[in-house]
């Protein structure tokens, strides 16, 4: 489902400087929550190693039959779709291309979905000043449904991140809280049938926009998202844009295991969308959600928002599988590959014969990727 695949992509890497300083900062916040690098590399050698023999802490309820099968209709009746994202690179040259490539991998999988009946469009709100707006005009806007929104971040970035991480006080979740915020005010205020949020280095299969569109339903409240069990995530770290290494990749089921901070969570992050409907289209209804993201001080926490939309919106779950995503960290990242390892407590992993299908096809999506 890609077009126009013809011309490689660069690669690119961050200064000495900003590496030594994420190395000193990723040091302090693993050492501050016991999380440490040969915990993860262990986890990383258990969970990947096709010797295991523990059966009975192995994936078997992945759909891998509709994974390795997805087929694509066109929808009957046009279905608009807005996705909002918050983007922001910080001068970090490696950061900085994978933005360029979200933006070019965006604007393949819209025309595509284009074709199917499926438009969609787009709300960043970016804090790069001119740099942002730049990219975002050369390599995704296409019409004025594509829209930009400068956010000031008041010079709080990513390395600003000390003791206090696992606090929302600090400064640096304030200010996301209130820049996913303004994604969604943004995004909420064009007429589409359903309105998704994402993170700027997840790049979503887009047969997830493919089955909302087929199971939306506009006399309904709906959800949509990468649903635990039934996806999976390939999460990654490095310091340039590269391909993917099999063994220095995390496959996640997006099931939080035993951790039961996630105890009776739907969705892991990556897309959330919701659905227009007749609650929604009140005015009154849409200002409630909005004020109940607002006074939750984590608009940016997909497990806040899953909550508030399925408790105050009233929203009916919609079950989407056999999708995968990449999520591709360098630079500088709120969370590690190694923090979301040690989130997973006691999680299954996929076997030997599952990982190879699931790598091959991720694999192939990524390079894809690399060369639009």
């Amino acid at each position: 489902m890609f077009r126009n695949l013809n011309k490689k992509g660069g690669v690119m890497s961050g200064s000495k400087s900003q590496q030594a300083k994420y190395q000193a900062y990723k040091t302090k916040i693993l050492n501050n929550h016991i999380r440490n690098v040969k915990k993860y590399n262990n986890y990383l050698s258990r969970v990947n190693s096709p010797l295991s023999k523990n059966k009975e802490n192995r994936i078997t309820d992945f759909p891998l039959e509709i994974f390795k099968n997805k087929t694509f209709h066109k929808v009957e009746s046009p279905i608009k779709i807005d996705l909002a994202v918050p983007v922001y690179h910080g001068n970090n040259n490696s950061k900085r291309e994978i933005m360029i490539m979200f933006f070019k991998y965006l604007r393949n999988i819209s025309d595509v979905l284009a074709e199917y009946n499926i438009f969609l469009s787009f709300t960043i709100v970016g804090s790069d000043k001119e740099d942002s707006l730049n990219l975002f005009s050369t390599h995704l806007k296409k019409n004025e449904l594509d829209t930009y929104i400068e956010y000031d971040q008041k010079n709080i970035d990513y390395k600003g991140l000390q003791r206090e991480y696992s606090s929302y006080e600090n400064p640096i979740f304030q200010m996301l809280h209130y820049k996913f915020y303004s994604c969604f005010t943004n995004s909420w205020k064009k007429n589409v049938n359903i309105n998704c949020i994402s993170g700027s280095n997840d790049f979503i299969d887009i047969s997830f926009y493919f089955d909302a569109a087929h199971k939306y339903n506009s006399n309904l409240s709906q959800i949509y998202g990468l649903n635990k069990r039934k996806n999976v995530t390939l999460i990654t770290s490095n310091t340039a844009v590269q391909h993917l290494n099999k063994d220095k990749t995390l496959f996640w089921n997006l099931d939080y295991g035993q951790n039961p901070s996630f105890k009776n969570v739907i969705f892991a992050g990556g897309i959330i969308g919701i659905s227009h409907s007749p609650f929604w289209k009140k005015p009154e209804n849409r200002k409630y959600l909005l004020d109940c993201l607002s006074k939750s001080n984590s608009a940016f926490n997909e497990v806040s928002i899953e909550r508030i939309f399925i408790k105050d919106g009233d929203c009916t779950v919609v079950t989407i599988e056999g999708c995968y995503s990449i999520n591709y960290k360098t630079g500088t990242d709120l969370t590690t590959t190694e923090m979301v390892a040690h989130t997973i407590k006691g999680n299954e992993s996929f076997d030997s014969t599952s990982k190879n299908i699931i790598f091959s096809k991720c694999g192939e999506f990524w390079n894809k990727i690399l060369s639009l």
